[in-house]
């Protein structure tokens, strides 16, 4: 849930307005359904694009859920996927902090 709030907030950090932060968001979401999965399977996709949609949290976030959900799965089973949503989550964090302007007042 962290990741995908950091990517949120990179975007509204990124942008000007609100009307560009809802163009962006259209550009970050659309790919990522695509590219994590979820509508198509990752295994089938060539090397390049499934290394792509390795850095979008949609991704771990699924698979994770279906190791929890169609296998019954314990922590041990999704301890990668919640590692990598972490990892995700402090780069995106860290990027975040970077491009932030300090305000006072």
């Amino acid at each position: 849930m962290f990741a995908s709030l950091s990517v949120g907030v990179l975007i509204s950090v990124l942008v000007r307005s609100s009307a560009q932060a809802v163009f962006l968001t259209v550009f970050v979401i659309l790919p990522s359904f695509v590219l994590s999965g979820v509508m198509f399977p990752y295994q089938l996709m060539p090397s390049g694009v499934r290394e792509l949609g390795a850095i979008l949290p949609l991704r771990w976030y699924q698979i994770g859920l279906r190791r929890l959900v169609l296998r019954g799965g314990d922590f041990g089973d999704v301890w990668v996927p919640f590692v990598a949503l972490r990892v995700i989550f402090a780069v995106l964090l860290t990027l975040v902090r970077s491009r932030m302007k300090p305000r006072l007042g």
